[in-house]
């Protein structure tokens, strides 16, 4: 529960720093698109990761 609290937070503050350099013109709407799909993963790759290590492999 704490993991997806953390990864929530870490998406929050992205999602704002992507909208408020996209507001002063810092970065263009490709590099924006770019950030959020970057974001989106690495957030995806954060709460799939706990599950990942539950797995066993068959072998064992």
């Amino acid at each position: 529960m704490i993991t997806i609290a953390i990864v929530a937070a870490v998406a929050l503050a992205g999602l704002t720093g992507i909208l408020v350099a996209l507001r002063r013109r810092r970065v263009g709407a490709f590099m924006a698109m770019l950030m959020l799909i970057v974001l989106l993963a690495v957030c995806g790759m954060a709460l799939l990761y706990p599950a990942a290590l539950t797995l066993r492999s068959p072998g064992r």
